[in-house]
């Protein structure tokens, strides 16, 4: 009788209206785990060795830059000239840009470095638009660092 109601329970017959799954998670092999940021962050810091506030910093900017030429390309990219289609606007929630685009522009990866490193457990970060670009910041070791994971700068 037990392995009869596995069965039910596992294939559904019997049961009436159709079954539907919610948020299923696809994540290839090695990949941090990013139905949230603080596991995301998790991740990204075991994968680089990180420890320091420096090395956790630069793990998260290294994990998002959008030039395949100079890292390992994996999670965003960038693609100039394209627009969102959502019934609301743009999308700049982190975790929906990351799971569902994976792409954009300056101004949804600035904010997404923003968050990851709030969720990583930096004090703070910010974001600035300057003139036509927009770039983040995080606070650690006393002082604000500046980090562009979409034109690959920084400085400590």
């Amino acid at each position: 009788m037990k392995k009869i109601v596995s069965a039910v329970l596992l294939f559904g017959f019997g049961l009436p209206g159709a079954a539907q799954v919610y948020s299923p998670v696809i994540q290839k092999a090695g990949q941090p785990d990013a139905t949230s940021l603080k596991t995301l962050t998790e991740g990204i810091y075991r994968q680089a060795g990180a420890t320091t506030a420096r090395e956790r910093a630069e793990a998260i900017w290294r994990f998002f830059l959008t030039d395949g030429r100079y890292v390992k390309p994996g999670f965003w990219y960038h693609i100039a000239g394209w627009a969102y289609e959502e019934p609301l606007g743009e999308v700049l929630d982190p975790v929906k840009l990351m799971n569902s685009y994976g792409f954009g522009l300056c101004y949804h990866i600035a904010p997404l470095l923003a968050a990851a490193w709030k969720a990583g457990g930096f004090e703070d970060a910010r974001v600035w638009f300057l003139t036509g670009h927009t770039v983040a910041e995080v606070y650690y070791d006393g002082a604000y660092h500046y980090f562009d994971s979409d034109m690959m700068g920084y400085n400590h």
